[in-house]
């Protein structure tokens, strides 16, 4: 099993418009990335198949690690390893370093409330992914 955590109460949107997706990501080495999510509120996971990675967030996240949940405060940067997750609001910006030489295989999945109005450019209907530099996926299965 690659992840069991009991999500707590208001970590989901509410609302009837939700949608989720799955995807791979490989983050390349060496890479200093930042993800300015001013987007759709909602949660984002990450779980870290392989390789290492360090994340700082402009927003409280929480690192599952071991089966156990922390808490992270707001501008403290966090280690990742294989085996850890990292939940985080979809909307907050975060920074990402892989200052490994291998590159880092993710799991992600979200789950975004999709009323209000879309990004410009973008209908609701498909969550919109986009990836900073540094960043590989595959087509994500969407929802």
């Amino acid at each position: 099993m690659l992840l069991a955590v009991l999500l707590p109460a208001g970590t989901l949107p509410p609302g009837d418009r939700l949608a989720a997706g799955l995807g791979h990501v490989t983050l390349l080495p060496g890479i200093r990335s930042a993800w300015g999510r001013a987007r759709c509120p909602g949660l984002w996971l990450e779980s870290v198949l392989a390789g290492a990675y360090a994340v700082r967030a402009a927003a409280p996240v929480r690192v599952v690690r071991g089966g156990a949940i922390a808490t992270v405060a707001v501008g403290v940067g966090v280690a990742l390893d294989s085996g850890d997750s990292l939940l985080a609001p979809n909307e907050a910006a975060v920074d990402v370093v892989n200052a490994g030489t291998a590159p880092v295989a993710l799991l992600g999945w979200a789950v975004l409330d999709n009323g209000g109005t879309p990004p410009a450019g973008h209908s609701w209907g498909v969550i919109v992914w986009e990836f900073p530099r540094g960043w590989q996926t595959s087509r994500p299965n969407v929802q």
